[in-house]
């Protein structure tokens, strides 16, 4: 009963909010109280691994949900992650995202393809496993209007190795 008068007033408060001085917003909801609010996610079944002949060898589908249960919207600048294969260290590097995540609302984020080197390709080939647990660590790069912060990300999703003909 009490979380669904917590939405009731959000809702109605809102609106009130986007007028509100900077001041008593950061006093409201100062940084860590943002960070806390501010979810990531990413789905059970993740990415696709190519190390075919096939495709250049890649990361692809890789997708983050992020939810704001901040009364205000959030603006995302950039996620810097770091990706590991079950132990094994695989990839890390920045990706330039810019949008804008609504008050109390979702948004899905696509990353681009991320391509691997030869020895990357040795790292994902090792895994007898067709399907391990990829671990997605990092942060996301924010804007609001109390002010800009980091959040950091803890993720794990389940890949998939395409080897093609090889073994």
């Amino acid at each position: 009963m009490a979380g669904e008068w917590s939405l009731v007033l959000k809702a109605t408060l809102s609106p009130m909010l986007r007028w509100l001085p900077g001041g008593v917003l950061r006093w409201r909801y100062p940084i860590p109280k943002c960070q806390e609010c501010l979810t990531a996610v990413a789905p059970g079944v993740g990415p696709h691994i190519y190390v075919n002949a096939e495709r250049s060898p890649a990361i692809v589908g890789l997708n983050l949900t992020l939810m704001n249960r901040l009364p205000f919207p959030v603006k995302v600048d950039g996620i810097h992650l770091a990706l590991r294969l079950e132990d094994s260290a695989l990839t890390n590097g920045d990706q330039i995202v810019r949008m804008t995540i609504p008050a109390g609302g979702i948004q899905q984020i696509a990353l681009s393809e991320i391509h691997l080197s030869e020895g990357q390709v040795g790292i994902v080939r090792k895994h007898t496993n067709e399907s391990p647990i990829l671990k997605v660590t990092g942060y996301i790069t924010c804007e609001s209007p109390v002010g800009d912060f980091t959040r950091n990300l803890q993720l794990e999703t389940r890949a998939f190795i395409y080897r093609g003909g090889q073994r």
